[in-house]
């Protein structure tokens, strides 16, 4: 049954569109928020994390009231395809624009926000399949929207070392500079264009 529910197309999608919804999210929040954000706005690791910890907070009040909307309104796939392209945006003008903090702060609770139509992801893949394999198609969409977080998470951290210059921290961390995260970052920007194109 597994199986057979990879190989349908319509789970597929809805994983692919799970994914380009989660991957802002994994690669800002779970991995390289602090350290983006520290680098590229000289702000102090404190401030840094307590910004990129408002991810959670924008993810909180979009994972309840959009699916709320979207699904009373019946506009599901729309708001999935517009979610994406918000996420396009902002995470663009994050990590390619020179921003003032507040405007930063903006952002991330909007990425954070628009995250939340992940959630839109597993209803979609539901109102598509036959109901007597929910759990099965939610375990399926979830394992390959996770597996698309722990890729992108991981290839950040290699494109970061390949523009590496062999500088370290006083701490014996390795130095990336901004221009390194912007470079590393972009795989997310074109993750979620690849994802929305499905």
């Amino acid at each position: 049954n597994v199986i057979k529910l990879i190989m349908d197309r319509n789970i597929v999608v809805y994983s692919m569109l799970a994914v380009g919804l989660y991957t802002p999210l994994s690669a800002l929040a779970d991995v390289w928020g602090v350290s983006f954000l520290k680098q590229k706005y000289n702000l102090t690791p404190f401030i840094a994390g307590q910004i990129s910890d408002m991810l959670f907070l924008g993810l909180s009040a979009g994972s309840l009231i959009l699916p709320w909307y979207c699904e009373k309104k019946q506009i599901i796939n729309k708001a999935l395809f517009l979610c994406l392209g918000m996420l396009f945006i902002l995470f663009s003008i994050l990590i390619y624009g020179a921003i003032s903090v507040k405007t930063v702060i903006v952002c991330i609770l909007l990425i954070g926000f628009f995250s939340g139509a992940e959630m839109m992801c597993f209803t979609g893949a539901l109102q598509v399949s036959d109901h007597k394999n929910s759990g099965e198609i939610i375990g399926v969409v979830n394992t390959l929207n996770m597996i698309g977080g722990a890729f992108i998470q991981w290839f950040i951290g290699m494109l970061l070392d390949y523009k590496w210059d062999g500088t370290f921290q006083e701490n014996g961390l390795r130095y990336y500079s901004s221009e390194s995260y912007t470079y590393a970052l972009t795989s997310v920007v074109i993750m979620i264009a690849i994802c929305g194109s499905t």
